[in-house]
């Protein structure tokens, strides 16, 4: 069981600040929320695989979590997609690059 936890709720490159490299803030609370932490790592898929496996190893993430976060990115991207279909596209369609990362990615 985890814990259920504050969660960002929309932590995608487009929501972080950087400075020389480093983060140096988050902005956009709008989908704040509690819940299982796991939905977090969900927008790693949006990141280059090079990137994503570096993110993996740094956070220690575990198969079964990883998995989880597999199945969340999967989620919201198929649940973005006709949200944002006619009112944001390119956010929509960006969902679709997401899908084909995810699944084509092994195990």
């Amino acid at each position: 069981m985890v814990d259920e936890v504050l969660l960002h709720g929309d932590l995608r490159s487009a929501n972080l600040v950087a400075n020389h490299g480093k983060l140096a803030g988050v902005i956009d609370f709008g989908a704040l929320s509690i819940g299982n932490p796991t939905a977090e790592h969900a927008a790693v898929w949006q990141l280059p695989e090079q990137a994503r496996h570096a993110y993996r190893e740094r956070l220690a993430i575990d198969d079964d979590t990883w998995h989880r976060a597999r199945g969340w990115a999967l989620l919201i991207s198929l649940l973005a997609m006709p949200y944002y279909w006619t009112s944001w596209p390119q956010f929509a369609r960006s969902g679709i690059g997401t899908i084909n990362t995810v699944l084509s990615e092994p195990g």
